[in-house]
């Protein structure tokens, strides 16, 4: 794959489409609530960070937190990295949250 490509769009062009980056959309009020994990090592974790205060100042309910020591994909390789273990949990803890308030009719 070319460098220029990610595995999420076609052309280089769609990675500025705000489906496919969702720190271009110009107006966040109206997204959902977010958890943003990042890891202190990892290239893209000042804009992560970045768009979780722009969530945060749109009034959407968006947490972020930081793994020191981490590089990018630890949560995947949870087997090595205790931090990994801790982020899935975290995650696991804010999807039984979300769901048990999320309206069911």
């Amino acid at each position: 794959m070319s460098p220029s490509v990610s595995p999420y769009v076609e052309k280089a062009e769609g990675r500025r489409h705000p489906h496919a980056s969702p720190s271009r959309t110009a107006d966040l009020c109206r997204l959902p609530p977010a958890l943003l994990i990042t890891a202190e090592f990892d290239m893209l974790r000042d804009e992560a960070e970045a768009y979780a205060r722009r969530l945060q100042a749109a009034g959407v309910a968006a947490k972020f937190r930081r793994y020191g020591g981490m590089i990018h994909g630890f949560i995947r390789r949870y087997p090595f990295f205790d931090q990994g273990k801790a982020a899935i949990a975290e995650i696991g803890r804010e999807l039984r949250t979300a769901l048990s308030t999320t309206d069911r009719r």
